[in-house]
């Protein structure tokens, strides 16, 4: 690969699939959910994981482009997508659907966002209900976060545990 570019395909590289494993049969059943885009990194509520789901959200480049702009949803049943364009000069990662506490549906999905000019990152929050009206809320950071951070929504506190070797204080007492 030494002083070659090779160039960024045309057709999209990346989509959504649908992969049904039935126990009668050996081979699984494939079956393409949007076809139009680069869709990457995408993800579903907890409460939702291995079963239907209602929604799936990804990011997704535009042709030829290597980092996102876009946030995409994909309707479970329909099949139907909508997006959120950030700013030419915003990029996004990966979305985390942020599940509630005690069997409520998730609202809020949150993702990060590298502004190009500023040179800083914030976290964007969506309503689930309203995805393609923009952010209801940005959580704006004073630096930058690599765009390959992932992470993941806990509703729950995390147990007290040890904060560092030998510390035996919990972490609310550190």
């Amino acid at each position: 690969m030494r002083g070659v570019d090779p160039g960024m395909p045309e057709e999209p590289a990346n989509w959504p699939r649908r992969l049904r494993v039935r126990p009668d049969n050996d081979t699984p059943e494939e079956q393409d959910l949007a076809t139009d885009g680069n869709f990457e990194l995408p993800c579903v509520s907890a409460t939702e994981r291995g079963r239907a789901y209602s929604q799936a959200y990804m990011i997704q480049a535009g042709p030829g482009e290597i980092f996102a702009h876009s946030l995409c949803e994909l309707d479970g049943r329909s099949l139907a997508t909508r997006r959120y364009d950030f700013a030419p000069h915003e990029f996004c990662s990966e979305p985390v659907v942020c599940d509630a506490v005690r069997g409520e549906a998730a609202r809020y999905l949150l993702t990060q966002v590298y502004n190009g000019q500023e040179k800083r990152s914030y976290f964007a929050v969506f309503d689930r209900q309203d995805f393609t009206a923009g952010p209801v809320a940005k959580i704006h950071l004073r630096h930058h976060v690599p765009l390959s951070f992932h992470g993941y929504w806990s509703a729950a506190a995390a147990p007290d545990r040890p904060t560092g070797a030998g510390d035996t204080r919990s972490s609310r007492q550190a």
